[in-house]
């Protein structure tokens, strides 16, 4: 006797974070554009032993965070191609992303989902029966239209990290003296950060493009 029954696994990750999950892997869950270059290129790999199929889903957000209000996207404005992917086992293409909306002084984020599909059910065996299983498997991304007119700027006191320009930048810290960078964070404009444990010894710093920009070092 064989059941039939579909099985739907979704993994939806949170945005300025780096993950993967288990079968659909990107290089970055946060894919930075720079407008004038006009496309930004976004690999996506296959690591399942079957072949599968990639299709992407686009939205406009407010604030690049989980709960960001979301807004339909103009007309044009962000584009993609190709429309979906078919890749073999260990395959790897990807998608091109195309921004031809305004050239202003405003950062953009669109939520970017990636969604991986079987091309054919699996069948696997549960208490002695075969069962024909669709394993659907999404990543959320977040796609950064960085302004075309950009102003970069922060203010720093009191153990308290603020974005006073435009664009997003990146704040890391060690634990303690260590030479690693355990704790990062992206701060979009107008937001801040409070430094946990401000008042003890840390490597600290901004990065921002190819400026490191120390907060704080060591004894």
């Amino acid at each position: 006797m064989m059941m039939t029954g579909k099985f739907l696994a979704i993994f939806a990750i949170n945005y300025f974070i780096s993950a993967s999950a288990n079968a659909l892997i990107i290089e970055s869950l946060n894919i930075d554009f720079l407008p004038e270059k006009e496309v930004v290129f976004q690999p996506i790999k296959n690591d399942t032993s079957v072949r599968q199929n990639y299709t992407v889903s686009l939205i406009q957000v407010d604030v690049p965070k989980e709960h960001g209000k979301e807004t339909e996207i103009k007309d044009g404005e962000v584009m993609f191609s190709p429309k979906q992917l078919t890749l073999e086992s260990g395959g790897q293409a990807g998608f091109k992303f195309y921004y031809t909306g305004p050239h202003d002084s405003k950062e953009r984020y669109y939520r970017v989902k990636f969604t991986e599909t079987p091309l054919q059910a699996r069948v696997v065996m549960s208490k002695g029966q075969r069962i024909q299983s669709d394993v659907v498997v999404s990543l959320e991304a977040i796609l950064i239209v960085r302004p075309w007119t950009r102003h970069f700027d922060y203010a720093f006191s009191n153990g308290v990290v603020s974005n006073t320009g435009n664009t997003w930048f990146k704040y890391v810290s060690s634990q303690g003296c260590s030479s690693q960078y355990n704790d990062s964070k992206y701060l979009p404009p107008g937001q801040r950060l409070e430094i946990d444990n401000y008042a003890q010894p840390a490597r600290r710093m901004i990065i921002y493009g190819n400026k490191i920009i120390p907060l704080s070092s060591c004894p």
